[in-house]
């Protein structure tokens, strides 16, 4: 078993585990220099009415929620 850690701000969870919260913040350099600016997800919104996998390191085979 191996655990990670990461910055998450969670606004919500329900008795069923479901949650919601931020996994990136927009206009925010992240730990790899990166930022996100506004609008950078909003297809894959739309597409996915809000539901999509939350991954560990981009790995679809390894889903944490």
């Amino acid at each position: 078993m191996f655990y990670k850690n990461f910055k998450f701000d969670i606004k919500d969870i329900t008795e069923q585990g479901t949650f919601e919260g931020y996994a990136s913040i927009y206009n925010t350099v992240d730990l790899v220099g990166d930022v996100i600016v506004p609008g950078a997800f909003d297809r894959t919104l739309n597409h996915k009415k809000g539901r999509v996998p939350f991954l560990l390191d981009h790995d679809s085979t390894k889903r944490a929620g």
